[in-house]
């Protein structure tokens, strides 16, 4: 219970008094794990193990290590915030660039299909300022077949 602090101890402090009071308690937590110093993100639910009389015996606390998902929706509102205030050409620069920011990525691009075998960039991140656009072309590649398959 040490590992947790601040207003994260505060909340699994709560989900122990539930479960003692033989309601289930849940809360999201985060810290570094104490051999590797990873930062985790927990969601832990703390449940009462009652006895023959229903009364609280025992606590089961058990963790789901959620920390990928709270780096997706980190990104995902780095992007969101990011292009909100953007419209027309400069939306789609912004989110190229917040992209390659919240995926810690050198290079974006946003692109849109011309036709079944060619796309082009609207904007292209790279990495400290926008290049020019481009067009490709599929024929001959993985995407063409893919495409070939998927819209036949």
């Amino acid at each position: 219970m040490s590992f947790w602090k601040g207003a994260d101890r505060e909340a699994a402090e709560a989900a122990i008094k539930a479960a003692r009071e033989g309601v289930a308690g849940r809360f999201v937590g985060f810290f570094p794990t104490t051999q590797t110093h990873q930062p985790k993100w927990l969601d832990v639910i703390v449940s009462p193990i009652v006895d023959s009389s229903g009364k609280p015996e025992r606590i089961l606390a058990v963790s789901r290590d959620i920390t990928d998902y709270k780096r997706a929706e980190k990104s995902l509102r780095a992007i969101a915030e990011g292009t909100a205030a953007a419209t027309g050409d400069e939306f789609f620069r912004s989110l190229a660039r917040c992209a390659a920011q919240a995926l810690g990525a050198p290079y974006a691009f946003v692109a849109e299909t011309l036709n079944e075998m060619e796309s082009r960039s609207l904007a292209f991140w790279e990495g400290t300022d926008f290049g020019a656009g481009f067009t490709y072309r599929f024929p001959g590649t993985p995407v063409s077949e893919w495409r070939r398959v998927m819209f036949a």
